[in-house]
């Protein structure tokens, strides 16, 4: 063979080697972004899986509570299904068959859960619970899987590379060049979503923390009005109550039905609320008017428990506020059924429990002391997290969230609750909040 021929033939098998690494460049990218599509879908059903758990628990929840609302689940469900459909688009047909146990797991969801709702019994909840770990179990293992191909197609990708390095084709490299960069594009690509995903999942948990602390709180208000609506109901039904007395306990009675008659409109109102919060509806307030109404509404609570509920107040007839007058009613009602309870708990003789209040040209304090055993120092400043409770206020039973609304309550109104013990013995809380 002359040194032309054997020209054109290192010519011709280089253009075959060329025609052989395109194809099999082009092969390999198509397969890399299929998998890649698969990863993205599974991630997404994985998170679809969580929020339709997430969705459940919610409805649960609300139905327990009388609220009919449309099944979210039921959108979910629709949208799991649509995946798998987009899935089956990226798949050959020899691949398809996997994705019917897919559709067969959710059409088992949907019957579990309309079977848990119609029933409510707990152990179809379980089952519900547990085929929805099952989904996830199986959406994880499948991203696992995919990823794990990744890893191998990423490998054979790198042995490609090695066994052509040597061939003088400029064309070859640089397919392989946009091969790899196209391959970690798509890489980056899965991160970022991943971390979005993980980032509004992170942000659907602190809603549904905000959301429980908050009924948490709320339902501790509701204990309150109840508790005193008793008290007044006692003193109403008694033979010995003069008619006097009467007429205001059943005034007391209707204030407080209208306070609670306000918080379940809060508490429907908060179900409905994205965000997960109310709106304080802040306007010029008399102050003198709220607290008033706050000693007269836990007058009875504190004659109940042998306290007596003394008054000292500074000139505050002309002070006005900034502030919701039924949210300041319940920080003032919260800070006195503290001190109530702390001074009656143990004791066999009468305590006192003292409002007064101080003033300057930019706030105004409202305190009230009692004359119980006190808190742990170390104690205090744990006292306004909900839940936490120390010495006599333990022995109450009570939920540990009443300092902890005030606390709350107090910072909707740019004001701030200091919590102290008192010398020789006993507790002080003071509202401080800026006047108009």
């Amino acid at each position: 063979m002359t040194v032309r021929g054997k020209t054109w033939a290192l010519v011709l098998l280089m253009l075959g080697l060329s025609g052989a690494i395109v194809s099999l460049s082009f092969w390999l990218s198509a397969r890399t972004e299929t998998l890649l599509q698969r990863t993205l879908i599974a991630y997404e059903q994985l998170a679809l899986a969580t929020r339709l758990e997430a969705a459940v628990v919610r409805e649960r929840y609300q139905l327990s509570q009388g609220v009919q609302t449309t099944m979210a689940s039921d959108q979910l469900l629709a949208q799991l299904v649509a995946t798998v459909a987009r899935e089956v688009a990226q798949l050959e047909a020899p691949e398809q068959g996997g994705e019917q146990a897919e559709l067969a797991s959710i059409e088992a969801l949907k019957i579990a859960r309309d079977t848990y709702f119609a029933s409510g019994d707990d152990k179809d909840w379980r089952q519900l619970a547990q085929l929805l770990s099952a989904f996830e179990r199986a959406e994880s293992q499948e991203i696992q899987g995919t990823l794990a191909t990744l890893a191998s197609e990423r490998d054979r990708i790198g042995g490609f590379v090695v066994a052509i390095g040597a061939l003088p084709l400029t064309l070859a490299f640089w397919l392989l060049w946009q091969l790899f960069n196209q391959h970690k594009q798509l890489e980056r690509e899965v991160q970022r979503r991943t971390l979005k995903l993980e980032e509004q999942a992170a942000a659907l948990a602190a809603v549904d923390r905000q959301r429980r602390v908050f009924f948490a709180k709320l339902s501790h208000e509701l204990r309150t009005p109840l508790t005193i609506l008793r008290a007044e109901a006692d003193v109403a039904a008694s033979d010995g109550t003069t008619e006097h007395r009467r007429q205001h306990a059943v005034a007391v009675m209707q204030q407080h039905a209208q306070l609670l008659s306000r918080r379940f409109s809060d508490l429907l109102a908060l179900a409905r609320s994205d965000a997960g919060e109310l709106v304080i509806a802040k306007e010029p307030t008399e102050l003198a008017p709220v607290l008033d109404k706050a000693i007269a509404l836990t007058q009875a609570m504190a004659e109940q428990k042998a306290v007596q509920l003394q008054v000292q107040l500074d000139a505050i007839d002309d002070v006005e506020v900034l502030a919701d007058g039924e949210w300041l009613l319940h920080a003032l009602m919260a800070l006195i059924d503290n001190a109530v309870k702390a001074s009656s708990a143990g004791h066999a003789v009468t305590h006192a429990v003292t409002v007064l209040t101080t003033r300057t040209d930019q706030a105004v304090t409202l305190a009230v002391e009692d004359e119980g055993p006190g808190v742990d120092p170390a104690a205090l400043p744990h006292l306004i997290k909900p839940f936490e409770q120390s010495g006599s206020y333990a022995t109450e039973q009570g939920s540990g969230l009443g300092l902890a609304v005030a606390h709350w309550i107090a910072e909707q109104h740019d004001g701030q609750l200091l919590l102290e013990n008192r010398r020789p013995g006993g507790f002080r809380a003071a509202l401080t909040l800026p006047v108009l």
